[in-house]
């Protein structure tokens, strides 16, 4: 995704935090997962990027957590970062520390 950036000037080059929302529900209709979006981290040079579900609530416009949330992150070794240096890991936060982090972003 990050790929489509590079040809819109230095967007993806000077941008501290490029986040892209999906939702599944909007492009096929019978989608199970029903009003949820992904917010995709694509980049962020200070921190983990990754995937983050959220409750999207259609009659007001807003992204609400859902309990049992699962982030899936791909951390960058700081100096000399390759793609096969790649480690994934798993994170559990609670409802509060997703809110936080989102609306900090």
């Amino acid at each position: 995704m990050l790929y489509d950036l590079r040809e819109s000037g230095q967007i993806e080059q000077y941008a501290d935090l490029i986040a892209f929302l999906f939702r599944d529900d909007y492009y096929n209709r019978d989608c199970e997962e029903d009003n949820l979006v992904e917010v995709i981290l694509a980049k962020q040079r200070n921190g983990p990027i990754g995937t983050v579900k959220l409750a999207f609530h259609k009659e007001y416009g807003s992204l609400k957590s859902s309990q049992g949330l699962h982030l899936r992150f791909r951390h960058f070794p700081a100096s000399n970062s390759r793609y096969d240096e790649i480690y994934d890991f798993k994170r559990s936060l609670s409802e509060k520390q997703v809110s936080e982090r989102l609306l900090n972003i």
